[in-house]
């Protein structure tokens, strides 16, 4: 419910508005809790951690609405004019910042609400030329597990389809999907919802990590890496079991290795296989590509400008099973 409302309303009369679609709510589907449909919000603006106004608001709204809602929800856009804005380490940390924040605020007043990251893009207004490039995908694989890995639960990008640069799917007729797309497929194909530490140790700031319970092994305690290499001019070398731990069981790791011509390219490609939809078919389906197969044990290349996932399958993570 909402958006970017808290310009104009105040976190009582948002709550009073909350109150009666909730009344309503249990008048339609009847009083059993279980029954109704979540609700969530206030989607604040994107500018809420650059006023002081804004978090006093978002801690007034999360105190009065905590028993009315799932989760609290907040818009974020870049609002950069280039690929290589985009992927600096000072927009990348931004953020994080914001997300912290929000999430700091909802821990002091509701631990038990969710935090939704309910409106993300990579620009305001739909974004200029670079709006569905490959630099916006390494953006987009960097905010997912950034996000993730701070406690948000749910990430809503900016948007599904249509004519605007930002959509993750391009305008009809064709709708072609634009490299973003792919990554949000293997992300929620390769990622679980459990979010491990790592060790960053010593490697290149410029190399940003995160690491999953696999979706595609729980029963192993399987596990997902993924690494996005920022550095436009050097490849990133990294041992595995540096960075999370030893795995016990595993003697191969799969690989997906994401690159592309350039930062401004409009295509993807996936261990040196271009990504497209699959026009055999007729149907809106993308060319499912095998990963690469490798010694878990030996040292992995990501390269400059680029982002990997690489799959443990069988790392015994206890957590993960």
């Amino acid at each position: 419910m909402g958006n970017e409302q808290n310009v104009n309303l105040s976190p009582e009369e948002t709550v009073s508005r909350l109150r009666t679609l909730h009344d309503m709510m249990k008048t339609i589907y009847g009083n059993e809790n279980k029954a109704l449909p979540i609700l969530a919000g206030p989607d604040t603006h994107s500018y809420i951690f650059t006023s002081t106004q804004w978090p006093a608001w978002t801690a007034n709204y999360v105190n009065l609405a905590k028993d009315l809602v799932t989760a609290v929800t907040y818009h974020e856009y870049v609002g950069v004019t280039s690929n290589e804005t985009l992927l600096s380490p000072m927009v990348l940390n931004a953020g994080y910042s914001d997300g912290l924040g929000m999430q700091s605020l909802v821990g002091i007043g509701a631990p038990k609400l969710e935090v939704w990251a309910g409106e993300i893009g990579n620009a305001v207004q739909g974004g200029g030329p670079y709006g569905y490039t490959f630099g916006t995908s390494m953006w987009y694989m960097d905010a997912l597990g950034m996000k993730a890995s701070i406690g948000h639960t749910v990430f809503a990008r900016q948007a599904l389809f249509g004519a605007k640069p930002y959509t993750l799917i391009g305008p009809p007729p064709n709708f072609t999907p634009r490299p973003s797309y792919y990554t949000a497929v293997y992300a929620k194909k390769l990622l679980g919802t459990i979010v491990l530490a790592v060790n960053r140790g010593t490697y290149d700031p410029a190399l940003r990590t995160y690491a999953f319970c696999s979706k595609e092994y729980p029963k192993s305690g399987g596990v997902t890496l993924v690494f996005v290499n920022i550095n436009k001019d050097q490849k990133a070398q990294v041992d595995l079991q540096d960075t999370l731990g030893t795995f016990v069981g595993s003697t191969t790791r799969e690989e997906y290795h994401f690159t592309a011509s350039s930062l401004e390219s409009h295509k993807i490609i996936l261990n040196k296989k271009l990504l497209k939809v699959n026009g055999e078919t007729g149907k809106f389906e993308f060319c499912d590509y095998s990963p690469l197969i490798n010694s878990a044990t030996e040292p992995l290349t990501i390269a400059p400008h680029s982002y990997t996932m690489v799959v443990v399958p069988r790392a015994n993570f206890k957590i993960c099973m």
